[in-house]
């Protein structure tokens, strides 16, 4: 489900900055639930490693965009996901830009055919409205 995929692989380029506290995030089902779960566990692992060998520490992934991006690439329009989410319009095109460019890459170099498939995709599912706009502005580079 590229969608779904679009929604996993955020929570590697999204991080919750505001004051608030996040959201508690969105699961488009229990399959993600699960992988987001396993994500969030190597991420714990990796951490307490980098602790032990006196490293800097990892940003950890941040689930809060599984929603959004789930919304973009399943067809919702900007005004709907920019304001349920009460996001900026720039926030969210520079956040969708940076997941297209991670979806490219795994596209591009996933072992799995199925991954490399689905991640294309979700790549093509995101960039079109104001996110596809903002890539062909005259004289202004991608």
């Amino acid at each position: 489900d590229p969608a779904a995929m679009a929604g996993l692989a955020s929570v590697f380029v999204y991080e919750h900055r505001s004051s608030e506290p996040p959201p508690a995030p969105w699961f488009p089902s229990a399959e993600v639930r699960k992988k987001w779960r396993r994500i969030e566990s190597v991420s714990r692992e990796l951490l307490q490693t980098e602790q032990s060998a006196s490293l800097n520490q990892h940003r950890p992934p941040d689930p809060t965009y599984i929603a959004i991006a789930h919304a973009w690439a399943a067809g919702e329009g900007f005004a709907e996901v920019v304001e349920a989410e009460e996001l900026s319009g720039g926030d969210f095109v520079r956040t969708m830009k940076q997941l297209i460019d991670l979806l490219r890459q795994i596209a591009t170099m996933a072992p799995s055919a199925q991954t490399r498939s689905s991640a294309e995709a979700a790549a093509k599912l995101l960039m079109r409205g104001v996110v596809a706009a903002s890539s062909s502005v005259p004289g202004v580079a991608p």
